[in-house]
């Protein structure tokens, strides 16, 4: 996916006319794929020998710097945990790029005429995520034992408290801050499927004034390899 990146900024920036986003709308969900996919699999990454080596040859500052802006697109939520643990990691610096982002925020109403004019909501790629959580209790039993629930074992008290403070204060004042995400209300194993939550609840991150640091996913998804 990360090649496909590469070789799809590299074309646009030898092509005119690339001013409307919604035509790279596959380039923004893959890239927010890949940012995805790092924050649910870094702490694993960071416990192989090349582990964070082979992210840094990813070229990650190139993709998110080029004029794409794919972190524009991406969810908040999303955005400023991969900012968060890219800057632990010394992998790339986002926040310069979130600031300016911040400063032309998209408008929030949206129409056809939106669309067709290239103004894509801030929330595009929400449907991206349709099994975050997985809440579908009779297929569960075929998928739990692959299903990786998301965890964040403290890995906060690694990253600068800086970083901490300077991203808090970026979610409040972000206008475009998911308006709800779905969470599991019990902390739950997947040892069992009684054990699995069986309840949700919506919860709105846009008005709170203390947002939480992690991604909003309690139960959301990623799957491990099911074969040792």
């Amino acid at each position: 996916m990360v090649d496909w990146l590469h070789a799809y900024v590299s074309t646009t920036e030898t092509t005119s006319g690339n001013s409307n986003p919604n035509r790279h709308l596959p380039f923004y969900a893959i890239c927010q794929a890949v940012l995805y996919i790092f924050i649910y699999r870094h702490q694993e990454i960071a416990r192989l020998p090349d582990g964070i080596e082979t992210v840094l040859g990813w070229r990650i500052g190139r993709i998110i710097s080029s004029e794409l802006n794919p972190l524009k697109y991406s969810l908040p939520a999303i955005t400023h945990r991969f900012a968060q643990l890219a800057r632990n990691y010394q992998i790339v610096f986002c926040y310069s790029i979130i600031e300016t982002n911040n400063r032309y925020t998209l408008p929030e109403t949206f129409s056809t005429n939106d669309y067709l004019n290239g103004n894509l909501p801030s929330n595009i790629l929400y449907s991206y995520f349709p099994f975050d959580p997985y809440v579908l209790k009779r297929s569960l039993i075929f998928i739990q034992t692959i299903y990786n629930d998301y965890r964040d074992e403290n890995d906060e008290s690694n990253i600068h408290k800086d970083s901490d403070d300077h991203d808090r204060q970026e979610i409040d004042d972000s206008e475009d801050v998911l308006t709800s995400m779905m969470m599991s209300t019990t902390p739950g194993s997947s040892d069992s499927l009684d054990q699995f939550p069986t309840t949700t609840m919506s919860t709105s991150l846009k008005n709170s004034r203390n947002p939480p640091s992690i991604l909003p996913f309690d139960r959301s998804p990623g799957f491990r390899n099911a074969i040792n």
